[in-house]
């Protein structure tokens, strides 16, 4: 039940956070649509370039509903798991989700942790081994029987240690890339955006060009949310896993495909 509130928590928040990025990526979309308007009254810009700022528009609006839908269905989902009604439901969420740790765990022996601590596998085994200690099979069929006891147990600890090493590589692979978009990809986009705006006051470049590099810098931070998100259910899972709940218990992800809420960059440019 822990691991099942703290997975519904974080898709609550980062759906969230995600709303509010694509609220900034469709205001931004109507400052570029409103201008493209005026310069087309003024004689500047095509009626092309302004179907292709208005098309930007209308995606960067249907991105929003579709992250507000899905932040509302997140946090209805964190309601039931914390089974709260009436003002209750009306907790507040943080703006983001917790920093990264600085560095991942190390588990080389996150097989054997997992196998101890599930308490079912060690109370087959253990009925298993008594079982064969006390019965000599005696027929064709009681060694069948006996030989499909110890396939089963071996079974169970086969697969638990299968999913031992998924949800541990899971959880590495997450954090690297959630490290990477944070303290890599989100710097450099960041720089690139100040640079835009630098040469923008100098008159260097058009605002059109710097309002385009946010809806790119707005993609960056969707993948960056989505990345942490990502590791903090992996993080769950193998930290239920060493607990030793059973992972079809836990229940899965429910990630949210921000692929579908993102906003889409201006197609033609300016």
């Amino acid at each position: 039940l822990s691991a099942q509130a703290f997975k519904a928590w974080v898709n609550a928040v980062a759906t969230a956070h995600n709303a509010q990025l694509l609220r900034e990526a469709k205001t931004t979309a109507e400052t570029s649509g409103e201008l493209t308007r005026r310069m087309l009254q003024a004689g500047n810009v095509s009626q092309l370039t302004q179907a292709q700022s208005q098309a930007a528009l209308s995606d960067a609006a249907l991105a929003l509903v579709r992250a507000e839908a899905a932040a509302f269905a997140a946090r209805e989902v964190l309601t039931v798991a914390l089974g709260l009604w009436g003002k209750d439901t009306q907790f507040a969420l943080p703006t983001a989700l917790p920093a990264l740790p600085a560095q991942a765990m190390d588990l080389p022996d996150v097989e054997a942790r997992a196998v101890n601590a599930r308490t079912d596998l060690q109370r087959a085994a253990l009925e298993w081994q008594r079982k064969q200690q006390s019965t000599v099979p005696d027929s064709a069929d009681a060694l069948w029987d006996a030989m499909g006891d110890a396939a089963q147990v071996r079974a169970q600890a086969v697969l638990l240690r299968s999913q031992a090493r998924t949800a541990y590589h899971h959880y590495r692979s997450s954090w690297d890339i959630a490290t990477h978009l944070t303290q890599e990809v989100l710097p450099l986009r960041q720089f690139i955006h100040d640079e835009l705006v630098l040469r923008y006051n100098g008159m260097l470049t058009s605002l059109f060009d710097v309002l385009d590099d946010r809806q790119t810098q707005t993609l960056a931070q969707t993948a960056s949310v989505a990345a942490q998100r990502d590791f903090w259910l992996a993080h769950a899972n193998l930290q239920a896993l060493l607990a030793g709940a059973p992972l079809d218990a836990i229940g899965g992800d429910a990630s949210t495909n921000t692929s579908e809420a993102r906003p889409a960059a201006n197609p033609g440019g300016h």
